[in-house]
């Protein structure tokens, strides 16, 4: 799903500009695919992976393994998140990633997450997430059972959706976060690329 809107793409595209030798934490990580396909176009950066999901970050720890029986040397880690909100050094990480885990959290839960992730960050947070619209909705929900048979994925990705973001909501909620230096841009098929630079 992370490829076929060009969450991965678009990720890459902004990596390109940033030092190689950066630190990364993908907060959210889910089974870890997208850090462990991220590692693969950067490995010299290193990369560590936080859910708060337990058999998620079981399931990134198998795979980690089956990716590090062709590669030993790789750079990339995956750990529980004890608890729901981010408590890191400021600076701790060079890049703060989190992709399609905003929409999951209220608008309190998320000023506070997008204030510690830049503390965090050393040098950007960035943020990809879904854009709410009824084209988008109504195109997923007719394209969605064509693409998965797993009925579930279509039922989830319409939640999902009905919880993304406005334009108009990102910016207030960047205001309430007291952050001013971001670029916020909108990408085909209905996402968007939030980067918090410091």
């Amino acid at each position: 799903m992370n490829k076929l809107l060009g969450f991965f793409s678009g990720t890459v595209k902004i990596l390109n500009s940033i030092s190689k030798k950066s630190t990364l934490l993908d907060v959210g990580c889910g089974g870890g695919l997208f850090l462990l396909h991220l590692n693969n176009v950067f490995p010299q950066i290193k990369m560590l992976g936080m859910d708060i999901s337990a058999a998620a970050i079981n399931d990134a720890n198998q795979s980690l393994q089956c990716w590090q029986a062709k590669n030993p040397d790789i750079c990339v880690s995956f750990q529980l998140q004890e608890q729901s909100q981010l408590n890191c050094y400021q600076n701790s990480f060079d890049i703060i990633l989190s992709t399609l885990v905003c929409h999951h959290l209220t608008n309190d839960e998320l000023v506070i997450f997008l204030q510690q992730a830049y503390l965090a960050a050393g040098t950007a947070v960035i943020i990809n997430d879904l854009h709410r619209h009824r084209l988008a909705y109504w195109l997923y929900g007719l394209v969605s059972p064509l693409l998965f048979r797993n009925r579930l994925i279509t039922h989830d990705g319409l939640i999902s959706i009905r919880r993304g973001f406005t334009r108009v909501e990102w910016q207030r909620l960047l205001q309430q976060a007291g952050i001013k230096n971001y670029q916020l841009k909108w990408c085909f098929p209905f996402r968007w690329k939030l980067i918090l630079w410091k």
